[in-house]
């Protein structure tokens, strides 16, 4: 199975990673050592919840994450002083984290952490009343997360277009520089338009969309350049083909730096 390391964003997981960690620290810092964990378990699991698209897809995806682990998180608490109910609940929470899971990735995403959150809360020993501070703290830690990731693209005027122009130039980098080349693979195309869709979707100036829509119109000629120089017959395949690797070695690692340009 090959990787799509055309569509691995380092930023998310890292900027996750330090969120959680820096609220963490400052609780431990001011002293509140009980809302060490409820305060960790929305940032981390917030932040798992941060899939492509557009802002409000992204925003919307952060949230609705945080809300179902908060409630989790509740739940668990609640039923973690007796067997019978812890039981009973998590029989009941499987289920309508299952039955979530089904409508898409984001959905099923949001089932998994949530039952997750669910078993770990429901086995601690905590008793029931500190699930009305468990509660609070989790959607504050997702709060935190939320904003952290969405408010630097709320301040820029391309929001999250960015993100998609260095996955399509990513995708088409790595797939000039696979041991194979494979320009007609359906990933880098998909990505190129999915980028161009959100340019497209752009609420700004033409001016604005002017130099995306360029960079992606070279990027298609690149891969259409490709296509033809592998379909080329050759008389001395050998050599050709030298010529042709040295060509696209040094497209991917240009293709590859634009697209981290965008980061």
């Amino acid at each position: 199975m090959d990787t799509d390391w055309g569509a691995v964003r380092w930023i998310v997981p890292l900027r996750a990673a330090l969120v959680c960690a820096v609220t963490v620290g400052i609780a431990m810092v001011m002293g509140w050592t009980h809302a060490v964990v409820p305060l960790a378990v929305g940032a981390l699991l917030a932040g798992a919840g941060d899939m492509r698209g557009t802002v409000a897809a992204r925003a919307k995806g952060i949230a609705w994450t945080t809300v179902w682990v908060s409630v989790a998180t509740v739940l668990g608490i609640l039923a973690s002083d007796w067997a019978w109910v812890r039981v009973a609940a998590s029989v009941a929470v499987a289920f309508v984290c299952g039955y979530v899971g089904r409508m898409g990735p984001r959905a099923s995403l949001v089932g998994t952490v949530s039952l997750v959150t669910f078993v770990i809360f429901a086995g601690a020993p905590l008793q029931p009343s500190t699930a009305l501070v468990a509660g609070p703290l989790v959607l504050l830690g997702g709060l935190i997360q939320l904003v952290a990731a969405i408010l630097p693209q709320l301040l820029m005027r391309t929001g999250g277009v960015r993100g998609d122009m260095c996955v399509a130039y990513r995708a088409v980098g790595h797939s000039l520089r696979a041991s194979r080349i494979r320009y007609g693979a359906s990933s880098p195309v998909l990505k190129v338009e999915r980028a161009r869709a959100m340019v497209d979707a752009m609420h700004a100036d033409p001016s604005v969309r002017a130099p995306f829509e360029a960079l992606l119109d070279a990027l298609t000629r690149l891969r259409i350049g490709g296509l033809m120089l592998v379909a080329i017959p050759r008389d001395d395949a050998e050599a050709d083909e030298a010529r042709v690797r040295a060509f696209t070695d040094a497209s991917a690692k240009l293709v590859i730096e634009i697209g981290r340009a965008h980061v």
